[in-house]
């Protein structure tokens, strides 16, 4: 071990800069790949999640149900399951737009945090006498 040492101490300081740089190059490229290849694959679970808990509904609405509330109601659970395990892989920037996006799938516009889940957004309102558009 001595003559390791004592033999980059030999070595020219820009090629030990070079070999530091390198070194750490290479480290940081492939945490870096790493994530990447997580993040895909959590993006694929939370996508294959939606589309099955909301098949039928999306993405075209070949089967919407009748009693949509009780459908969404249902759902929810397995969703939120899904949103909290790909939530950890979004970056801080896109996680916020992400928050707000389920808290408006889940509350709606006028929602609050305390609220339960409000799915009025979603349903078809009748006046009296008069059919939906």
């Amino acid at each position: 071990m001595g003559d390791l040492l004592a033999g980059l101490s030999d070595l020219p300081p820009l090629t030990i800069g070079i070999a530091l740089s390198s070194f750490l190059t290479g480290a940081l490229s492939g945490a870096f790949l790493q994530h990447r290849a997580s993040a895909k694959r959590a993006s694929d679970i939370f996508r294959l999640a939606l589309l099955e808990a909301f098949s039928g509904m999306y993405p075209t609405p070949s089967n919407w149900p009748s009693n949509v509330d009780a459908r969404l109601r249902s759902v929810y659970p397995k969703l939120e399951q899904a949103v909290e395990a790909f939530r950890p892989h979004l970056s801080l920037w896109r996680r916020r737009s992400f928050n707000q996006a389920w808290f408006l799938y889940r509350l709606g516009e006028d929602g609050r945090e305390i609220d339960v889940q409000v799915y009025h957004q979603y349903m078809e309102f009748m006046e009296a006498g008069h059919p939906p558009h």
